[in-house]
């Protein structure tokens, strides 16, 4: 994917308070581990301009009480996911990131997760602009502050690790800070935290999708895939599940290598070595039978080992085809597949709409966008209601008359008795 090149020297972060003095409180409780995707019970009418949504959203991120500010949040995590606002958060992005700051610097271990969601959300919506990578330099040193804080709450550290992952993975295009992340990323698998774990090697699966074969196979593969092995043993699905995604990566990428004739000796012995105790530890898990796990997830896992039993004997990687509108979106490999994962993650059931109209996922994933607007695309949306609604009262209205006729012949029977 194309990314805009790290020149951060000489960039001013945009950290002054911005001129906005209302105060509007808006209350509500969130969870933050389990983000509400939908816009159910959304407080703005439709005709409301994002524009007066995003001001008001603002004004509740400065409120005094941390549960008002992280309702705000919630409500800005909805809006980023359902919609694709790259101009509107560019235009607002001093105000945005003085809030975002102040509340990841909360006390509420919540606000701060929230404001995580939020923030990696907004580069997923402002794609590869200058813009994001101005976030990634604003936060970065907070971000990796918090992930290496063994003091602080095991879902703000998650939180922290995978949006600085996301931050470097759309916005910066440097391998040395890549790697670097991954060594913040590796050096929390040493956690026994479920949330921890999880947040770690999500990032780390990302961050490596985004690294040469040659890199992966002769630097990476070596160093990371003894502690990816033991966390094929974690109890936890989704750990299980990134650490069998990066491993699957890393052996399409020795295969590759491999194959080009491109690993000396000692590369293609070291390869040979972490590939048979891949296929070892596999065979042994997939003879393994955990009643605490339920049985979709022992499915999705089963598969998965298997899929990544075939990249290391075959060399045969995963492909995948998404439908949107009539556009068809490929996922062919490992790392598309991981790239794909962590934007359903993060989008939620807004990843339709962002593949619809999202410049970012379309240059990841190599499709053409329709040439939509906003406007049509608001005009089918209503055309679906309306028709829904014709054919509501139509499906009422043939009742009303099978029960009326069912009636009538009762009626009939009862006179010819």
């Amino acid at each position: 994917m194309p990314k805009r090149k790290n020149n951060r020297k000489g960039k001013k972060s945009p950290m002054s308070p911005p001129p906005l003095e209302s105060s509007r409180t808006s209350v509500a409780n969130s969870e933050t581990t389990s983000v509400v995707s939908d816009m159910s019970e959304w407080p703005y009418e439709d005709n409301t301009s994002t524009e007066d949504i995003l001001k008001d959203l603002f004004d509740g991120m400065a409120e005094k009480r941390s549960s008002a500010r992280t309702a705000s949040l919630k409500k800005l995590v909805k809006l980023l996911r359902a919609k694709v606002l790259p101009e509107d958060i560019a235009a607002t992005l001093e105000t945005f990131t003085y809030s975002i700051n102040n509340c990841i610097r909360g006390r509420d271990s919540k606000e701060t997760v929230m404001a995580c969601h939020a923030l990696g959300l907004a580069a997923w919506n402002m794609g590869v602009e200058e813009d994001t990578s101005v976030l990634y330099d604003t936060f970065e040193k907070t971000l990796s502050v918090y992930a290496n804080d063994h003091t602080k709450n095991g879902a703000v550290r998650r939180a922290a690790i995978r949006t600085l992952a996301v931050l470097c993975f759309i916005a910066i295009d440097d391998v040395e800070t890549t790697l670097s992340l991954i060594s913040i990323a590796r050096s929390m698998f040493k956690s026994k935290d479920p949330a921890v774990l999880e947040g770690a090697s999500s990032a780390l699966s990302l961050l490596c999708s985004t690294l040469g074969t040659n890199q992966l196979a002769t630097k990476l593969f070596p160093k990371l895939g003894p502690p990816l092995l033991k966390l094929l043993d974690s109890k936890c699905v989704e750990v299980k599940e990134n650490a069998g995604h990066t491993m699957g990566l890393l052996c399409e990428s020795a295969n590759l290598e491999s194959d080009s004739d491109n690993l000396d000796e000692k590369q293609d012995r070291d390869v040979e070595v972490q590939m048979d105790r891949l296929a070892e530890k596999l065979g042994e898990l997939q003879s393994v039978s955990s009643k605490s796990q339920h049985r979709k997830d022992k499915a999705r896992i089963r598969a998965g080992f298997r899929e990544i039993l075939r990249t290391a004997e075959d060399g045969s990687v995963p492909q995948e085809k998404v439908t949107v509108k009539s556009t068809t979106v490929h996922i062919n490999g490992w790392a598309k597949t991981i790239q794909y994962g962590e934007a359903r993650r993060w989008l939620g059931i807004g990843i339709q709409q962002h593949l619809k109209m999202n410049p970012l996922l379309s240059a990841i994933f190599n499709y053409e966008l329709k040439d939509l607007s906003r406007d049509e695309e608001r005009a089918t949306r209503e055309d679906k209601i309306y028709q829904s609604k014709v054919n509501v009262r139509a499906l009422k209205s043939k009742t009303r008359k099978d029960r009326a006729r069912k009636t009538e012949a009762l009626l009939r029977n009862d006179e010819d008795d």
